[in-house]
């Protein structure tokens, strides 16, 4: 296990500073508006840069959430600590040594741009690490060498003397190598390495042997585009090589292997995982991306993937108050079939028992034949507001509603099929009932903006004000065309009734295999209903009542804030994408 491990770090590493913007990364052009990469020596097991730090820099320097932060209880709390007396003190001796604050420093030598890389060293178990840095201020790096130089030891430049007599090439110890130029810093633990790097740092035009050349960075680019605020690559083909590691194509999780199992797939014969990200002062995009699609992976795994040229997933029902929830497109009897080939064989006796589970609710009926093949490719759950008009009073937790949307490939059948479902659920439920002292639900229904939903609700209705949980919900379920909707609210069912009844959009919209969003002006809604309990929780915690309602405010002003965040996937024709979206108001 621990040889596995250590074979996965070098992607890990390569993918953690791609996240890291105050590092010092890989190569600068002679070029300002040429991207760093394409002076970086070919053979990289990965590299990332990060472009116009300095913009990012001045934009959390000035943004409203940094002041709100500096301003709240919290962190004035936090500012009177032990830890936050020893960050300043040693921000204090950085600012010393450099003679500047930081944020200046971070402007004037990180702020243009920056990059690292990874290469395979077969005398070594860890790679060779290359780092360059092209500054906006080359006075201020000039006075940074100046001050660093009694810590280092000076050597000659090898090969060009006159092409490289601009640069000066320091040694730490004789593990570490360091080249100034004018504008640019480079170093590595492998001379050889920089040597090489310094050719094409000086060279009057990219060469031909550097990493943005090679096919596997070109089909990123191809896939993912250029001129990102951080783009990042790994040579998957190569960290597999070089490290003998092998991604295991049956999972040891069936849900897993549902949720996951074509990325898992794509990533075990891709040539790169490529990253990027973006922001303004609205918000941020983070995107990774592999090679392939349904057209490249055995036909085993293609249940987890949608037509590259459809929508894919259904579109969340625009409900007002809308909290969030999740869209899926799978076809989930081409997985269970293909299950053999999907998870490891150990998991099998477990399908065997689900089927049996299951009959107690659907008899008669298997699962793989009768079942699964009911359902259509899309599937999606939503949380929104619900009312307790079934209620003298509230229950102790209050929940939002959720409900269930189901594609059917067969409307009639299917809908009859998961109607006898909730039937089924509701009788078990009331034996649950009795069993605890509660009062058992009638199922009844009800006509509806030309639909039939069948509800529970209680024969008298409940009273009190910190009910147990249960009493959230009134569980629902009706047909609407193709789409069977199950719900925990018969509140929520009807509006979904109400959506659903609506012409569906004709709009073209981007491929998604999977989307997960929040929204945080309703979710700081539902978290609100529960005040009382979330501040008795930070009570427990040993807070103050103040301190308690303090903290609680913070958070939800910070939620408030946030507009949505999306995770999303998306099937290309030739690369599957995972994307996370953030928008703040």
């Amino acid at each position: 296990m621990t040889r596995r491990l250590s074979r996965w770090w070098p992607c890990c590493v390569i993918v953690v500073w791609s996240w890291l913007p105050g590092v010092v990364a890989t190569a600068c052009a002679a070029d300002d508006n040429a991207g760093l990469l394409s002076r970086v020596p070919s053979g990289a097991l990965g590299a990332a840069e990060i472009s116009d730090l300095k913009s990012a820099l001045q934009q959390i320097k000035t943004s409203e959430l940094l002041q709100n932060i500096m301003a709240s209880d919290p962190y004035r709390a936090f500012a009177k600590s032990s830890q936050y007396q020893q960050i300043q003190t040693g921000r204090n001796f950085v600012e010393a040594f450099l003679g500047m604050n930081l944020w200046d420093a971070g402007q004037k030598l990180l702020g243009h741009r920056l990059a690292l890389a990874f290469y395979a060293n077969p005398d070594a178990s860890q790679p060779d690490a290359l780092g360059i840095l092209k500054v906006s201020d080359s006075q201020t790096l000039d006075a940074f060498r100046k001050r660093i130089e009694p810590f280092l030891s000076e050597i000659a430049a090898k090969d060009d003397p006159e092409a490289e007599a601009a640069i000066r090439v320091y040694s730490v110890n004789n593990q570490a190598f360091v080249a100034f130029h004018d504008d640019w810093v480079a170093g590595s633990n492998n001379r050889k390495l920089l040597d090489r790097t310094l050719k094409l740092l000086v060279a009057a035009q990219p060469a031909a042997d550097v990493l943005t050349a090679t096919p596997g960075y070109q089909a990123m680019l191809r896939h993912m585009g250029a001129d990102h605020f951080v783009q990042a690559f790994v040579n998957l083909r190569l960290v597999r090589k070089a490290y003998a590691f092998s991604i295991p194509r049956k999972l040891d999780n069936p849900l897993s292997s549902l949720l996951f199992g074509g990325i898992v797939e794509l990533a075990a014969t891709s040539e790169y995982l490529g990253m990027s990200a973006d922001h303004d002062k609205h918000g941020f995009r983070l995107r990774w991306g592999l090679a392939g699609g349904p057209s490249t992976v055995p036909d085993a795994h293609r249940a987890f993937f949608s037509d590259p040229k459809s929508a894919g997933t259904a579109t969340l029902p625009e409900l007002d108050g809308l909290i969030g929830g999740l869209a899926l497109h799978r076809d989930f009897a081409r997985w269970y079939r293909a299950r053999e080939h999907l998870v490891e064989p150990g998991l099998l006796p477990e399908f065997d028992k689900f089927e049996t589970a299951l009959g107690n609710f659907l008899p008669g009926r298997d699962i793989g034949e009768d079942v699964l093949p009911l359902l259509g490719s899309q599937v999606a759950l939503i949380a929104a507001p619900q009312t307790y008009a079934h209620l003298d009073g509230r229950p102790g937790v209050q929940l939002p509603g959720f409900g269930l949307i189901v594609e059917l490939q067969d409307p009639q059948v299917g809908g009859d099929v998961f109607s006898l479902f909730f039937q089924t659920l509701m009788a078990i439920l009331n034996i649950e009932a009795g069993q605890q002292g509660r009062q058992p639900w009638i199922v009844t229904s009800e006509s509806y903006n030309g639909a039939q939903i069948a509800f529970a609700r209680y024969l008298k209705r409940p009273v009190g004000e910190r009910l147990p949980i249960v009493f959230n919900f009134t569980p629902s379920c009706t047909r609407i065309g193709k789409q069977f909707v199950i719900c925990t609210s018969r509140d929520l069912c009807r509006k979904l009734v109400d959506h659903l009844q609506k012409p569906a959009s004709d709009r073209p919209r981007v491929n998604r295999n999977f989307a997960f969003e929040l929204r945080g002006a309703t979710l700081v809604t539902a978290l609100a209903a529960n005040r009382e309990m979330l501040t008795a929780e930070l009570l427990k915690g040993g807070k103050t009542l103040p301190q308690a309602n303090s903290d609680l405010q913070y958070i939800f002003d910070l939620i408030r804030r946030i507009e949505h965040v999306r995770l999303s996937t998306h099937v290309r024709p030739q690369a599957f994408q995972l994307e996370l979206e953030g928008r703040w108001r």
